[in-house]
């Protein structure tokens, strides 16, 4: 995207405009420009506790081999001799002013700076003499360094780069540069041919067999007072019912399970990832009131550290001190030891050392008295008050009060206390560690002794439950539209990432429903003609692809021909088929049907004027008709009134 009004032949001009330009415009507020690193977490319209960080931008070179971890683990800054440094800053900073990318987006371009640094290195790391040479050597340095998923976006993200540089004349010489290597994953495409990467990449995503039945037996088995256990598996049990995002599901209200009045359906309020405001999880028949019970349990197990944030959110800067009356009062050690939760065996110097880590200096004696005051004021640095999520755009808030997803602190940590002053958000890698484990930590598998069929151990992500129910869901005949519809997201072809079932698979279901007289159209009517005998192989020759379409399903073979028809599928074609009581297709096709037969009387009309070739189009939305009405009539039925949707 071009960020000046006039780009010039002289790239120093352009570099100076640019620079300037950025530096007097508004985008991410108020910010220091030549510090490495800028703090924009005030300025994201989105926010969402789980991932428990904030938005830092790090103008910085990668991190080397044997350099100090820390500061968000990276590298040195960027050398700023050639303006490398100044010209970044500038289009990240452009990019948030005409686009509004959040820090995530901001943070891959950086990225791939990084990359296209380290390439003009030979140069003085001057982007006036970069040449397409440095951007395929930072490709390649990308496929190198990163998994192959990853590599393909931070390509991507390097090839804008390149426009960036060309389209704000940035360099002496034009770059026009795309990737030459570049190729998509197996496992980021929505093919469904038969291709083993591509099925191996897809079953991964998947959980291991025997997790959902580990999973029901840890909520049946874990008792209550195993606390941090028992919040930890209502969760994730929630999430195998539910197949909601971790961000979503640890941004739950604090609200008990809805039900509608009108039809007894149950729900849950919930605010979906994307930043969209509050919308109801309608909750599945079978699985309605276990989820129902698991949130009841969830209130009551949380409802301390609630209570106690209600008390903060009342009471700023301040911590929760049980019994605490006057703030001039002076504590021992002993007492101070009390009040934060340690347990009797801890000792002056546990306290002593707690207290040093938040600012209070303390000596480690008997005799060593603390202020109330100066108490709360170390303390209060463990608070927790940020939103829990913020609705983009709106500004509508959830606070920590009002979320279900509420502990003390320290509540999973296994080496710390938990601190019952305050309360904290459950964060999304508490999830994982429970789930999967970690350096030091047994994942909640290993801890109970449950372990795969195979004797192998058990592990999963918290994203493979929503690949799973999705999975599930499909393969039980829910349309696109009602997955997408169900999971939350706004296109339906987005539902191919989630959709484990092979073009084998779907194609043998096909047959299936074609012999059971649940799947109408041409092919059915001539297997119907075939002799029993010989249906099988019918139907085994002529079904070797499947594809959902508006209104029902295409059996046509895409990979030995293109369609003949140009995609007008109810135009009398061989391939169209459709399904018996399924009443998000009737909708479907009912929308459609308007639409024809609004088409129609045009057509006549024009054909009472005298209009040249209308009665061409009064056939063809004639023929069109003909079979929408003949789909309804076969499917409509139990679909009328309600069907399987």
């Amino acid at each position: 995207m071009r960020y000046l009004s006039v780009v010039l032949d002289n790239c120093e001009l352009n570099i100076e405009a640019l620079v300037e330009r950025a530096r007097s415009c508004s985008a991410f507020g108020p910010i220091d420009w030549s510090a490495a690193s800028w703090d924009v977490d005030a300025s994201e319209t989105t926010k969402r506790s789980h991932k428990q960080r904030r938005a830092v931008l790090h103008f910085t070179q990668h991190r080397r081999s044997g350099e100090p971890r820390g500061g968000g683990h990276v590298g040195e800054p960027f050398d700023n001799r050639n303006d490398f440094a100044d010209i970044v800053k500038a289009l990240v900073r452009c990019r948030r002013e005409a686009g509004g990318q959040n820090y995530i987006n901001q943070t891959e371009i950086i990225r791939a700076f990084r990359y296209l640094y380290d390439e003009v290195g030979d140069r003085d790391h001057d982007l006036r003499a970069v040449t397409r040479e440095h951007l395929d050597r930072a490709a390649t340095a990308i496929k190198e360094r990163e998994t192959p998923v990853s590599a393909y976006k931070q390509i991507e993200r390097l090839e804008e780069v390149a426009r960036l540089i060309d389209e704000n004349g940035l360099a002496a010489v034009r770059l026009e540069w795309h990737c030459s290597f570049k190729r998509r994953p197996s496992s980021m495409s929505d093919s469904r041919l038969e291709d083993a990467a591509a099925a191996e990449a897809r079953d991964s995503k998947l959980p291991q067999d025997g997790i959902i039945e580990a999973i029901g037996e840890l909520y049946t088995t874990i008792p209550k007072e195993c606390w941090a256990d028992r919040i930890r598996v209502c969760f994730v049990s929630i999430l195998v019912m539910t197949g909601l995002r971790i961000g979503e599901l640890l941004t739950l209200p604090a609200k008990r399970v809805q039900t509608e009045s009108e039809t007894g359906r149950k729900y849950l309020v919930y605010y979906p990832e994307k930043g969209t405001p509050p919308d109801k999880k309608w909750l599945m028949t079978a699985s309605g009131e276990l989820v129902e019970e698991m949130v009841d349990e969830l209130l009551e197990l949380t409802a301390p550290a609630r209570s106690v944030v209600a008390w903060l959110h009342l009471h700023p800067g301040d911590v929760y001190l049980d019994g605490i009356d006057s703030p001039t009062r002076h504590l021992s050690l002993r007492e101070v030891a009390v009040l934060v939760g340690f347990d009797a065996n801890a000792t002056n110097g546990d306290v002593s050392t707690f207290l040093r880590s938040r600012g209070l200096p303390v000596a480690v004696s008997g005799a060593t008295r603390v202020s109330v005051r100066e108490l709360m004021d170390a303390l209060a640095k463990d608070r927790f008050d940020a939103p829990v999520t913020v609705v983009k755009n709106s500004g509508e808030v959830l606070h920590l009060k009002d979320a279900l997803a509420c502990v003390f602190l320290n509540a999973f940590h296994l080496g710390r206390k938990t601190l019952k002053y305050v309360a904290a958000p459950i964060g999304e890698g508490q999830i994982a560690a429970f789930l999967g484990g970690h350096k030091g930590v047994s994942s909640v598998f290993e801890r109970y002794d449950i372990r795969a069929p195979d004797g192998s151990p058990l592990r999963v992500s918290s994203h493979a439950f929503r690949h799973w129910l999705n999975d599930q869901l499909d393969r039980g005949g829910l349309s696109d539209l009602e997955q997408a519809r169900y999971f939350g997201r706004k296109y339906a072809k987005d539902n191919r990432a989630y959709q484990h079932m092979t073009q084998a698979d779907r194609a043998r279901r096909a047959r299936t429903e074609l012999r059971n007289g649940n799947l109408l159209g041409p092919v059915a009517d001539i297997a119907a003609r075939v002799p029993i005998d010989r249906q099988e192989a019918y139907l085994e020759a002529r079904v070797r692809a499947v594809h959902v379409t508006p209104g029902g399903l295409c059996l046509h073979d895409f990979s030995s021909s293109p369609c003949p028809n140009h995609m007008a599928c109810k135009n009398g074609c061989g391939d169209f088929h459709w399904v018996r009581d399924d009443a998000v297709q009737v909708q479907e096709l009912k929308f459609e049907e308007s639409v024809v037969a609004i088409a129609l009387e045009a057509a006549k009309a024009e054909v009472d004027e005298g209009a040249w070739g209308a009665d061409s189009w009064v056939m063809h939305n004639q023929e069109k008709l003909t079979q929408i009405r003949r789909c309804l009539t076969d499917c409509g039925g139990s679909c009328r009134a309600g069907g399987n949707a």
